[in-house]
């Protein structure tokens, strides 16, 4: 039989005495993917443990609360409970929020019965709506509202401003460093912050929040509730789901997709998918190089990719505003030259790959990389509807907010669940006169294992309810010559 422990639980860790590790290891525990050798190289996998043991006690980030104490009781351990923790916020004020869409307030309810954790949500489904709701229901809480994106911070802060008083609201990151009682504040910039009086931590994309740079920083939070929002909280790339859990406790509520799309908080969506497989493309076994070759700078998949773009206008009408992703600035460039019609959207390059790109006809002679103001007015443009149609990497892939966003063109060829989530959401924000997104995706069908990340993107549309609709070939189409004019 299981003997008793005593489960006491502080600002920021959680300890059990004796330590029952062998009990509890296994599940305090994952294998951490780390690349080695370059994109290329083959990952290794490190046993990760999030505790310590030390004369019998086990000490765990206090996130962990909740799963250490039902480990304990399915094991049939006696459990006596004690939380050492003075800082706690006054009840809500719920008189002062705004009336709530459909759903809405079971996640308040959520938030509010537990004292941190995360909220899973549909892409477009108002969490900058209820990050505003928790700034005005807690009016004395010192609150940070946090991102990895200056994007998405700009966005949280500009919302923000048409909620709070002037003198309540700051900015620190993007080029400000102005901390008020509700700050919003870019994760790189969090150093700057004063976390020791922080009441309420709120952090916007959550499955970004445990880079190696923020964890340091976050373990700083003694006295903050720490609350996290993502629609896809799960799915990392490293295996690392378990450091989001000891940031900010477990997932504390759940909406599905096709829950959201039933309550009328989002569109649906539509897959159209095309069939590449006449596409030509090199064998590799490096997997850069297969990317470089078979999808950046493949003609073939390009020029489908293009006319599959050109059909979509063709049936659905020229005014949709349409955003086509991909994973490198590299592939921008070469699809963009097919289509000189999309703006191009990228992170910062250096210029010599710029003018490598322009003496190989892909780009203008007088091309110079976007800077942070070129970006943000193509941000600005592309909200508002005057800039129609896009190319962008992955800086517009997450923590976007375009709500006439008609068409996503899925070039990328990736298979990470985070991002097949995250991607398509961004067309299911509701619009006037919008009633359901489009998402465009490929077959692949001529490379093995670029057609095993297409069936595993269509997996993942499924298990959400959209509805997958087979467009066979895209039409051949005479496309623009390549230069820019």
């Amino acid at each position: 039989m299981m003997p008793a422990a005593t489960v006491t639980r502080d600002a920021r860790f959680v300890y059990v005495s004796p330590a029952c590790e062998r009990t509890l290891a296994d599940r305090l525990s994952y294998y951490k993917r780390v690349q080695t050798g370059g994109a290329g190289g083959a990952p290794q996998f490190i046993h990760t443990r999030c505790y310590r043991v030390s004369d019998d006690v086990l000490a765990a980030p206090a996130g962990l609360t909740k799963r250490i104490v039902d480990i304990l009781h399915q094991a049939g351990c006696r459990i006596s409970y004690q939380d050492r923790r003075t800082d706690k916020l006054p009840e809500p004020r719920l008189d002062v929020i705004d009336p709530l869409r459909p759903g809405q307030d079971k996640i308040l309810a959520a938030i509010i019965a537990n004292d941190g954790g995360v909220i899973e949500a549909p892409t477009a489904g108002g969490k900058s709506f209820l990050i505003r709701q928790m700034c005005r229901m807690w009016p004395a809480a010192r609150i940070i509202v946090c991102s990895y994106s200056r994007a998405v911070v700009k966005n949280l802060h500009a919302e923000l401003r048409e909620t709070l008083p002037a003198d309540e609201l700051g900015l620190v990151g993007a080029g400000s460093r102005d901390e008020a009682r509700v700050t919003c504040c870019v994760d790189r910039s969090l150093p700057y912050c004063d976390l020791d009086k922080c009441d309420l931590f709120i952090f916007d994309e959550v499955h970004r929040a445990v880079s190696e740079g923020n964890i340091p920083v976050l373990v700083r939070l003694a006295r903050a509730r720490r609350y996290g929002f993502s629609a896809s909280p799960q799915g990392r790339g490293d295996n690392a789901d378990l450091e989001v859990e000891c940031l900010f406790g477990p997932i504390i509520h759940r909406q599905t997709y096709q829950e959201a799309q039933d309550l009328g908080t989002i569109v649906p969506i539509t897959v159209w998918l095309y069939d590449t497989r006449h596409v030509r493309a090199p064998m590799y076994d490096n997997m850069v190089l297969l990317e470089r070759h078979a999808v950046w700078t493949n003609k073939d998949r390009n020029r489908a990719i293009a006319e599959a773009v050109q059909d979509v206008r063709k049936r659905c009408g020229d005014d949709l505003q349409i955003l086509v992703l991909v994973k490198t600035v590299e592939h921008a460039v070469h699809l963009g030259s097919m289509m000189p019609d999309f703006a191009l959207v990228y992170a910062d390059v250096e210029v010599t790959r710029i003018r490598k790109w322009a003496l190989a006809g892909l780009l203008k002679a007088d091309e110079h990389p976007l800077s942070n103001a070129d970006r943000q007015a193509l941000y600005d443009g592309f909200k508002t509807g005057r800039v129609r149609r896009v190319i962008a990497t992955p800086c517009w892939s997450t923590g976007v907010d375009f709500p006439g966003l008609g068409v996503i063109v899925r070039g990328d060829a990736q298979a990470s669940r985070i991002a097949n989530i995250q991607i398509p959401g961004r067309v299911s924000r509701i619009a006037e006169g919008k009633d359901n997104g489009l998402l465009v995706d490929f077959t692949d069908g001529f490379n093995k294992m670029l057609e095993n990340r297409s069936q595993k993107r269509q997996r993942i549309y499924r298990g959400k309810g959209w509805k997958i609709v087979q467009m066979g070939r895209p039409a051949p189409a005479i496309l623009t010559p390549a230069s820019k004019p």
